[in-house]
């Protein structure tokens, strides 16, 4: 997102060809190969497409959200739950850069975010708006059933609202106008309070 945001702003096309290596996740020592940003944008893709909950695209929770007071304490849950936000802030990045691939001419790469936009957003409207209203998490059973978190079906936590997931889909343009007014509608009467707007209708009870 920091790489869309600065050739937004800037236009540099051509930072887009510098090549620079990598760096090892367990020494943290610069390894090869040495490789173009474009390079380093296919293995972000690549990467986020191996976490993707099978049947979806929709990337799992791995080592959390921003929020880690929210890490489940089940570790397998990292491969079986989604983030909402996380899956908004995926999108919003993927739309910005395949508008960095129209600018630099990369039609076959261009063509491959499209197709995982398209996918995304479809994933998205099924799957995490039970109800036409955004969870903030979907735990995906082993048997295949689905049950969100953070909503209002959500008979385990209490909380029926995150702000987060919502804020994040309408400033991705994940959501369609009607959907974006509704979610609003919904801050409005359930996380606006006298002290400002609440990241969750109820706070979370930790044991």
């Amino acid at each position: 997102k920091a790489l869309c945001d600065y050739v937004e702003a800037s236009n540099d096309l051509e930072f887009l060809r510098w090549r620079t290596g990598y760096t090892d996740h367990r020494s943290f020592e610069a390894c090869s190969p040495q490789e173009n940003l474009l390079q380093h944008c296919d293995r972000v893709i690549d990467l986020c497409e191996s976490r993707f909950v099978p049947g979806t695209a929709l990337v799992n929770y791995g080592d959390g959200d921003w929020d880690d007071t929210l890490r489940p304490a089940d570790p397998g849950m990292r491969t079986r739950m989604i983030s909402s936000w996380t899956v908004g802030l995926a999108f919003h990045t993927f739309r910005q850069l395949a508008e960095v691939y129209r600018r630099v001419s990369e039609p076959v790469r261009l063509s491959r975010i499209q197709s995982l936009l398209s996918r995304m957003r479809l994933d998205f409207a099924d799957r995490l708006m039970p109800n036409s209203v955004v969870a903030g998490f979907l735990v995906t059973e082993r048997d295949g059933s689905a049950r969100p978190l953070l909503h209002p079906d959500d008979a385990v936590t209490g909380i029926r609202y995150r702000l987060l997931p919502m804020t994040r889909a309408v400033l991705a343009e994940l959501m369609t106008p009607a959907e974006a007014a509704r979610h609003m509608d919904i801050v409005g009467s359930e996380l606006l309070y006298p002290d400002g707007v609440r990241l969750m209708s109820e706070p979370a009870r930790y044991s």
